[in-house]
């Protein structure tokens, strides 16, 4: 098995990609959680931009942690303060310690939910400490498409 060579990550779902700084949350634009990017949704299923393992879920459904076989960490954060709604608006897809390969839905959202709440709707992709992420695209992107690396 190789060590440190750059990492692909897809697309989480269809949308306009952004960079992480282009979030309107400061903790993410600032890189206070990590490097990694974000796309506006333009549908419902959010799926694994990377192989792994789900090595987390939070309670709140908003959130998934996959660790890859040579132990990165990503989080999958699904909107913008969502923890508020207490799992409202997410059905989780996958369970923990479940192996994914990329563009395996985890979650479903209902968009409805969040922008009732007046929640910001991003999915945003973080990598975990020490990684840093390269996009090779902008603009409009497919799901499962990929859109980068990390290292």
């Amino acid at each position: 098995m190789l060590f440190n060579r750059k990492k692909k990550i897809c697309s989480p779902c269809s949308g306009q990609i952004k960079e992480l700084s282009q979030v309107e949350d400061e903790v993410f634009s600032k890189g206070l959680a990590g490097d990694g990017f974000a796309v506006v949704p333009e549908e419902d299923l959010v799926l694994s931009p990377v192989d792994g393992t789900v090595s987390m879920i939070f309670p709140t459904k908003h959130a998934i942690g996959i660790k890859d076989s040579e132990g990165k960490e990503f989080i999958i954060h699904i909107g913008i303060d969502t923890v508020k709604l207490k799992g409202k608006g997410f059905q989780v897809l996958v369970s923990e310690n479940q192996k994914v390969r990329a563009g395996v839905p985890l979650v479903k959202v209902d968009y409805s939910v969040l922008k009732q709440n007046g929640l910001g709707t991003d999915i945003i992709i973080l990598l975990g400490a020490g990684l840093k992420m390269h996009l090779s695209v902008s603009g409009f992107v497919r799901s499962g498409q990929e859109v980068g690396t990390c290292d």
